[in-house]
């Protein structure tokens, strides 16, 4: 070290040792990113070398989370490199999980640099389906609609999701306006909360389009499915297909019969 002053004189110098304990170690960048449960989660340690020669090679990787999560602690202890993969629902919805990294020199592990990456779940969308529109019925008929089939794809459980709440609606089409749906008698139909409706012969209107709309509720979230019906007069097969009696070559001239 050498010293010069603002009138060019110098001073003299001096030299000092310096020991070098041991190789330099990354700086890790901490982050934050988000995912949803139903896709594996893939978190990347990123770090910035430092300009002294280093290898890295022989750079080992901890992960950790909170020891809450029993099964996401197991999960990270087997990875020592910078990319750890959680498979899809492991974590759950609608949480934040704060990962910590530690990165060292396998032959000095006393000597770390640690970042956290927070993974925050996002719930997924509610999907809402509603089975037995887009027909024409015969008013004679029983009519069901059914959205049974609507779900939440971050449910883990096993059997029905009695989480989810299903709300319905129904409107019908008189002339260019659409107004609440009523009966054959004029009554407002009476829409129940469960996940179908079902309605006897000669129940509803004949001559008439009714749209029914499912509105699926869970945990704030939400969806909505619709379907519908148009309602005949008289009595007929309703999904009927015709087929051949037989599948042998005929002419112009022959009978066929059909079923």
């Amino acid at each position: 070290l050498s010293a010069t002053s603002l009138f060019g004189q110098a001073v003299n110098s001096s030299v000092f040792e310096v020991f070098k304990l041991s190789q330099a170690v990354p700086n890790i960048i901490s982050s934050k990113q988000s995912s949803l449960i139903t896709v594996p989660v893939v978190v990347t340690a990123q770090v910035e070398f430092s300009a002294c020669p280093i290898s890295t090679a022989d750079m080992v990787f901890e992960w950790t989370a909170s020891a809450a999560d029993t099964s996401l602690v197991q999960l990270l202890k087997q990875y020592t490199s910078s990319t750890v993969m959680i498979p899809e629902r492991t974590l759950a919805p609608g949480r934040t999980y704060v990962l910590t990294c530690s990165v060292f020199k396998a032959d000095d592990p006393t000597t770390k640099s640690i970042g956290t990456y927070s993974v925050e779940t996002v719930p997924s969308q509610l999907q809402a389906f509603v089975a037995g529109g887009g027909r024409t019925v015969s008013v004679n008929s029983e009519i069901v609609l059914d959205a049974s089939a609507s779900f939440d794809p971050d449910f883990i459980g096993s059997g029905i999701d009695k989480s989810l709440q299903f709300l319905w609606e129904c409107k019908m089409a008189q002339g260019d306006l659409k107004v609440a749906c009523r009966n054959a008698k004029g009554v407002l139909l009476n829409l129940t909360s469960a996940d179908y409706l079902r309605f006897p012969p000669d129940h509803l209107m004949a001559a008439t389009s009714y749209e029914f709309s499912v509105f699926l509720f869970k945990s704030g979230r939400s969806a909505v499915a619709s379907a519908v019906v148009h309602v005949a007069t008289g009595s007929f097969v309703e999904d009927a297909r015709l087929m051949l009696a037989s599948q042998d070559r005929v002419n112009s001239k022959q009978k066929v019969s059909v079923i």
